[in-house]
């Protein structure tokens, strides 16, 4: 699995912008973006099959940072990461999954703009177990709570 995008905003509610280079990864999420620090959604994640199949069903596209998601990770399935999964980015961070989904579609960004929210249907958040540093690029890969 590969990171493909990561996003800050330094407000919420307001589509994110996509970052270049390394970005620090506190104990609290992302430095920089407005939901660090938010109980058991520091991060917000969407994966690249989810974001294909919708633009392929509604027919629109969807940019990095559209939905408010901070990372976006290619090959992973919501269907493999439940709450509890631990995943390894990089060389230090590591973030336990916490939940699938929120139910407030209407305070989306992305709902005006293209007409769904992808992190309210398939979005997973996650807290910051160790924090670090992490670059676009970065191998993303399952860790089993004995190796943690």
């Amino acid at each position: 699995m590969i990171l493909r995008s990561i996003a800050v905003s330094e407000k919420k509610g307001l589509v994110k912008t996509p970052v270049q280079g390394t970005v620090n990864v506190t104990d609290q999420g992302l430095e920089g973006d407005a939901h660090a620090g938010l109980p058991q959604k520091n991060i917000t994640i969407l994966t690249t099959g989810t974001i294909r199949r919708m633009e392929r069903e509604r027919d629109i596209t969807i940019d990095p940072g559209i939905s408010s998601e901070n990372l976006i990770i290619e090959g992973l399935s919501v269907d493999d990461a439940p709450p509890g999964t631990i995943l390894g980015i990089g060389k230090s961070v590591r973030l336990v999954i916490t939940g699938l989904g929120k139910p407030d579609v209407v305070t989306c960004p992305a709902y005006p703009l293209i007409g769904c929210c992808p992190v309210a249907e398939e979005g997973l958040f996650a807290d910051v177990l160790v924090p670090g540093s992490i670059s676009s690029g970065d191998e993303v890969f399952f860790i089993s709570p004995e190796e943690e």
